[in-house]
């Protein structure tokens, strides 16, 4: 007998083998884009992550982005990036513009991994 589990749609990691970020926190200078991004429109980034995790991006765009920090650890363990609570609000609290970035191309990452997978 087969048990099936349903898809979530929560990504899976995104390539990382090592447990640390696609980018650097202070990767802004190498994605000009997202660093764009993150100044015109920050809560595009908190949408896209969200609906990425399968969140909703609407709520995290429109009402939950003080949470942000939460956020970034619920990327951080779908990805199985290392670190812990603490450090996701200190980021946010010293360079929450870096961390969004950061956030952004770890997102783009595992789209790109979850694409080569189908």
């Amino acid at each position: 007998m087969k048990i099936e589990v349903p898809e979530t749609g929560v990504p899976g990691p995104s390539g990382n083998t090592s447990g640390k970020w696609e980018a650097g926190i202070c990767s802004c200078m190498t994605s000009p884009c997202s660093a764009c991004k993150t100044v015109c429109c920050f809560c595009c980034i908190l949408q896209e992550v969200a609906n990425h995790l399968g969140k909703s991006g609407c709520l995290w765009c429109c009402c939950l982005w003080p949470f942000a920090p939460l956020l970034r650890g619920a990327l951080r363990r779908a990805h199985g990036i290392e670190g812990n609570c603490f450090f996701d609000c200190l980021i946010f609290y010293f360079c929450g513009c870096c961390a969004l970035v950061q956030m952004d191309q770890e997102r783009q990452k595992g789209e790109i991994v979850q694409n080569d997978e189908n």
